[in-house]
Formats: C-alpha cells, structure tokens, sequence
C-alpha cells in the first residue's frame, strides 16, 4: 500500500479508512474479471450490499458488535470517492437482463499500483478466517473444560453446616453424651466434618433420625461400645452391630438339678455361682 495513503486524512478516520481496505482487499484481481449474480465485476471492482457492508464494518463494544447504519456508511464512500480513492454506482449496468441487482459495484482507482496488495489481503483474509475459526474451537473447547471444572469444584465444595442444621445438632448432641462418661475427652475431627458424618449416615445410609438418637443414647451408655464409640465415623460404621445388640434378646436357659450323688458342698457350689457370672 502506498505512503500516500497514510497521510491523507482518511487514514485518521477510523470508518473510512476500513472501508477503504475492505474494498481494496475484496476488489477482483483476474484480468478478465468475474461474473457474480449475472454482474460482470471488472478487474479491481467489488459487488457488495450497504447491508452487507454494515456487516462487515461491525465493531466491538463491551462483550458485544455494533453496526453503522448505512447512511452513515454511505457518507464514507462519499468522502472517499471525494478523496479519488473509489467510485461507487449502480450494478444495473453492468447486469444481465434477467438479473435482479440491489448491491453496488466498489471500483479501486488505480488498482494496478495496489493489486499486489489486495491479493496479500485476500490472502490474509482468508488465513484470518481460518485462525478465527480454530481459534473459536479453542475458545469453546477452554469454555467447556472451565465449566467442567466449575462444576467438579461445586460438587466436590465442602459443606458448611451452621448451628440449626440437624446435622450439626446431631454432633453436638453426640459429643454431650460423650463428655458425660469422659469429661476429658479429646475429639478427633472439626465439627463440621462430624455434621457432614452425620448427614451421610441420615442421607446415604437411610437411618432415620430417631434411630440414630437410639443409636447414640445406647451405644454412650455401654460399657463396651462407649470407649469404642468415639466418632460418627465410628458409628456409622458400627450402626447396624449396635441396633442388632440393642434389640437382641438374652435368653436364660434352664438350670438343671444336679444328681444327689454328685452334687457339691456349699462351698464348691458357691464358687460355681461365682465363676459362672
């Protein structure tokens, strides 16, 4: 592109400027020119629509485009065909007689000077419109991995129970009965990770919410569980052990007479009693 360009006043016009080398890097470069919709577009000509020019000259504002509107579009090309940068007119003249034209046809002046640069431009645009496309996969390919991992985070986040929670009421409740036989207990675990304990055995384990206060009220109380008893962990682990020792029935079998011959002094059966129990 020549010097000239940079110093003219178009080049401080943002609009202009790009409507400049829009039609510069689209106007055909074949010699013999080409034939589009039933419209011979000569060499160094392009055929567009101001619809589709406003299109093309969209710009980004924020997180989204916007479009001139053609009339202000069309104030450009004035300026330019002003300036001898272009010609603009009517595509009828050029068309067939069965061909129905409502674009314009965009004329360089002095396109053999620029031809070498429109064919560079053509050809990055059609490099960029390959970059943008695979830059657009890896936009949605990063977008989805992002909203994988945000989902990941938010089904692995930690629970937070507060005081009124069930949960949280469970371990405290639990942790009271504990102090009651071992007033110097030492608790292994926060108490958030007790109420998460808790609502595994409510939620995942279907234990309903009085058998577990059954659960807690026996198994503190028993000589043997109590100390063996010491963490939601624990007890959920033990759940069903500690119901089916709470409802089992201790039956006595009967105790039969011993014969006249064999049977012992006072003092031997006495410590039978003794070992027996």
């Amino acid at each position: 592109m020549y010097k000239d360009i940079f110093q003219h006043e178009i080049f401080k016009n943002e609009l202009d400027f790009r409507l400049y080398t829009l039609i510069l890097g689209n106007a055909v470069y074949q010699e013999n020119g080409v034939t589009i919709d039933g419209v011979h577009v000569k060499k160094g000509q392009w055929l567009r629509s101001y619809r589709k020019l406003a299109k093309d000259l969209e710009y980004k504002v924020g997180r989204g485009y916007k479009q001139y509107d053609i009339a202000t579009i069309k104030r450009a090309v004035t300026r330019l065909e002003k300036a001898g940068f272009i010609k603009a007119f009517s595509a009828t003249d050029s068309a067939t007689d069965n061909a129905t034209i409502t674009a314009t046809l965009f004329e360089v002046v002095g396109f053999e000077k620029y031809q070498g640069v429109s064919q560079q431009l053509q050809d990055v645009s059609a490099t960029d419109s390959a970059t943008d496309s695979a830059t657009d996969s890896e936009t949605k390919l990063r977008s989805k991995r992002k909203k994988e991992i945000n989902n990941n985070r938010r089904k692995h986040a930690k629970r937070i129970y507060d005081a009124d929670s069930p949960y949280m009421k469970m371990t405290q409740y639990f942790r009271q009965k504990i102090r009651e036989w071992k007033p110097d207990v030492k608790f292994k675990g926060d108490e958030q990770s007790w109420a998460d304990e808790f609502r595994k055995i409510h939620e995942l384990d279907n234990r309903s919410k009085q058998d577990i206060k059954k659960v807690i009220d026996w198994a503190t109380a028993h000589p043997f569980w109590q100390a063996n008893i010491l963490s939601p962990r624990k007890l959920r682990d033990q759940f069903d052990t500690l119901q089916g020792q709470m409802s089992r029935k201790i039956i006595q079998m009967p105790q039969k007479e011993p014969a006249l011959s064999a049977r012992p002094n006072a003092s031997s059966y006495k410590k039978l009693v003794i070992d027996f129990d």
